[in-house]
């Protein structure tokens, strides 16, 4: 049966701006926020929002779609939470917005116990009332799908200036040392065989190099007069976006490129860990990429190799896409088989 509990939050003014570390200046503006003690971030994916595992992070605003919310006698506002969860995992922090610090409507944020899985699901029922207008709201809350992972500024950046950040960890995983999921080109799930032989084994066509144009791929063909002349995946496609968000993407290949340039990151195998620790050399910071082998039928050469997907189709064979792989002594980009099941290590822009 769900869980569902009421708390009814009655915050004073002072009250209020005395959690608050940091004071919002100028005029209204939904990305300003005030940080509160023990709160966290609700980011948006859709229509769903993402909560922290743990408590250090910063409340979201939400504006109620521009209504503005008065404080009751002059003085306090009243909202009701109302939990809808079979596990009873979430916990909040709430606080609000005034017209004269220059914002409109409520800022709460929400957790989840660090034991939830990464990506279920709870929800919760934001009711406010001053007796005179009466306002809800419901969110679906999604307990963090990237399993805890961080965004590490290894000194690189994009193709357009803007400060490239690598995943500490793969997609799928919990941990950097985990190998986490294996995906086909353009597949956002994990599946049992990687293979395209037959109708249903990869999303985007059967291979075939003779009879059917574009070695049989249905997307992502490079060509435009035989095809839709895509040459990147697209997020509904990209499983980096489609299992952690739209902030996160399986990176270019030209920024693999960079990531494997020695000129700007080191590379140091740990043969106990069986990886890499890449530090860029313009920061000092680290990831570590797992020899997390891929997929085919089964699991091939985990401990021994790497296999990263890139989000590049290859530029004249569209059955095949770039990725990099590395063993214990080399480390190189490469064009494969857009149907076998390599890891993703996602990046994010800033």
């Amino acid at each position: 049966m769900r869980n569902i509990f009421k708390l009814m939050a009655i915050l004073a003014l002072a009250g209020g701006l005395a959690a608050c570390n940091k004071e919002p200046e100028g005029p209204a503006d939904p990305s300003e926020k005030c940080y509160f003690a023990n709160a966290v971030d609700l980011t948006p994916i859709g229509d769903e929002y993402i909560c922290a595992y743990d408590n250090s992070c910063e409340p979201a605003f939400v504006a109620f779609d521009g209504t503005k919310l008065l404080p009751v006698d002059g003085e306090r506002y009243y909202i009701t939470f109302e939990f809808i969860d079979d596990s009873n995992t979430y916990f909040f922090y709430a606080g609000f917005s005034a017209e004269n610090y220059g914002l409109e409507g409520w800022a709460y944020g929400f957790g989840v116990k660090k034991e939830t899985a990464p990506g279920q699901k709870g929800a919760v029922r934001v009711i406010y009332d001053d007796g005179n207008l009466k306002f809800e709201k419901t969110l679906t809350l999604i307990a963090d799908p990237t399993g805890g992972a961080e965004a590490i500024d290894l000194g690189l950046k994009t193709k357009g200036g803007k400060t490239l950040k690598w995943a500490s960890q793969n997609v799928g995983a919990t941990a950097p040392e985990e190998y986490g999921s294996y995906f086909a080109w353009g597949e956002t799930t994990q599946k049992t065989n990687y293979n395209w032989l037959k109708e249903g084994d990869y999303k985007w066509g059967i291979f075939d190099i003779y009879d059917k144009p574009n070695y049989g791929m249905t997307k992502y063909t490079i060509d435009v007069e035989s095809g839709d002349g895509l040459k990147a995946l697209q997020p509904g496609d990209d499983p980096a976006a489609v299992n952690w968000g739209t902030k996160w993407r399986t990176p270019t290949i030209d920024e693999i490129k960079e990531l494997l340039d020695e000129t700007k990151c080191e590379w140091t195998w740990d043969d106990e860990k069986k990886g890499y620790f890449v530090r860029g050399l313009a920061t000092g910071n680290t990831i570590f990429l797992p020899a997390a082998g891929y997929r085919s039928i089964d699991l091939k050469n985990a401990g021994t190799l790497g296999y990263y997907w890139s989000s590049s189709v290859h530029e004249s064979n569209p059955s095949h896409a770039y990725y990099f792989a590395f063993s214990s002594d080399s480390r190189d980009w490469y064009g494969g088989y857009r149907c076998f099941g390599p890891s993703v290590r996602a990046v994010t822009e800033y």
